[in-house]
């Protein structure tokens, strides 16, 4: 898939990728504290390892951790964490030490277009992203399939008809009410911002939203 430029206003960020016959367009809400410490540590980038980020959650932000209280494998995600900028090292005593979570997502996903024909595969393409937020189709104007329109309800997608003369929604999304913040949503958080911070690397607009 191929990023194109986002769009970053005031803490908000866009990014649109083409995938066959459809563009997804994801809403971004930026989390600026979060960026600005990334960009203060040398650690602006995104960190795509689900093993780490699952890890990470275990651990409050910004609390001490001890250590020798981790196995053998957390030890090791703790040292990968603290190469990667999201979380710190420190020495409390000769032979103690403990890990400091600084990391969180930088940023909130919140919604998720599916631009195509109205057709079961864009149906198909948006039930995908179902784990991480709201979605809608934005389908051409026309008569739309009233078997395809009650799945897309069914599934908690919303449809909305765009022509020249603007948009209209002929059903709502689903509110989006996760359980819980799971570490393959912090994985998604980081591959969309990835996307965002190379497509507007250019123009500069992640950094200058991060230094406002």
């Amino acid at each position: 898939m191929t990023a194109s430029p986002s769009t970053t206003v005031a803490g908000t960020s866009g990014v649109s990728w083409q995938t066959g016959a459809h563009r997804v367009h994801v809403d971004l809400e930026l989390h600026l504290p979060e960026i600005q410490r990334r960009r203060a540590t040398n650690a602006a980038g995104s960190v795509q390892d689900l093993d780490t980020l699952r890890f990470l959650l275990t651990l409050p932000v910004d609390q001490p951790t001890a250590l020798a209280g981790l196995d053998a494998y957390e030890r090791r995600l703790a040292r990968r964490a603290v190469r990667c900028g999201f979380a710190e090292e420190r020495a409390v005593a000769r032979s103690q030490s403990t890990l400091i979570r600084r990391a969180e997502p930088p940023v909130t996903v919140r919604l998720i277009s599916v631009f195509g024909p109205f057709r079961r595969s864009t149906l198909q393409l948006a039930t995908t992203f179902a784990p991480y937020w709201r979605r809608r189709l934005v389908v051409p104007s026309g008569r739309l399939d009233e078997i395809l329109l009650l799945e897309a309800t069914f599934y908690g997608v919303g449809v909305t008809v765009a022509d020249a003369n603007g948009e209209r929604t002929v059903a709502a999304s689903a509110p989006f009410q996760p359980a819980r913040f799971t570490g393959a949503s912090w994985l998604f958080a980081e591959r969309i911002y990835g996307q965002a911070l190379s497509s507007a690397t250019a123009t500069g607009q992640v950094s200058a939203a991060s230094r406002s």
